[in-house]
């Protein structure tokens, strides 16, 4: 699955994603990478990878790396006894059993306790299904999809088709700008 990422309607990367299913266990590898550039002049770049576990449809762990403009983090989450694991360096949050990572392929997102897998914080957002509408993507074909959005800690709309199979993403960065993602 691959998706072209636009900051305010100018393409800057792309983010991707592979899908491993052996018997009961699913791993998900995703890799964005982003630059916003005027000319020949980068000034941001962004490198961000997850892998996800899966084992029977459950959430089972998460190891993430991020370089946001030169900003390093690592996310690291697992299933426990207790609940899910969320360590950020030294730092450890126990969240909720049915807890998982906000990563918009899985449409189980619209109803679980969800955190940031680039930051490790949980999030506090309200969850709004919409109707089904048309959505572009990247080579310029319209899909008809079901958009969803998500207000709160974060400011983001995703659809998916038919099928609930991640179709398109729309959201609000820090710093007021909107970033798209377009199917591929």
């Amino acid at each position: 699955m691959a998706f072209a990422a636009y900051r305010n309607g100018r393409r800057i990367g792309e983010h991707r994603l592979t899908f491993e299913q052996a018997g009961a266990d699913l791993t998900v590898r995703i890799r964005a990478e982003m630059a916003v550039a005027i000319g020949p002049v980068t000034l941001y770049r962004y490198l961000h990878e997850v892998e996800e576990r899966w084992r029977a449809g459950r959430f089972e762990s998460l190891a993430s790396r991020t370089n946001s403009g030169g900003k390093r983090e690592r996310v690291s989450a697992s299933r426990t006894a207790s609940g899910v694991v969320i360590r950020v360096g030294e730092a450890r949050t126990v969240a909720a059993q049915d807890t998982i990572p906000l990563t918009h392929w899985n449409t189980e997102v619209q109803r679980a306790p969800l955190f940031n897998p680039q930051t490790g914080k949980l999030l506090r957002l309200a969850v709004r299904p919409r109707s089904l509408e048309p959505v572009a993507l990247a080579d310029g074909r319209t899909v008809t999809a079901r958009r969803v959005s998500f207000t709160g800690d974060a400011q983001i709309d995703n659809w998916y088709d038919e099928a609930g199979v991640w179709t398109a993403l729309r959201g609000r960065l820090d710093d007021g700008s909107t970033m798209e993602y377009r199917r591929l």
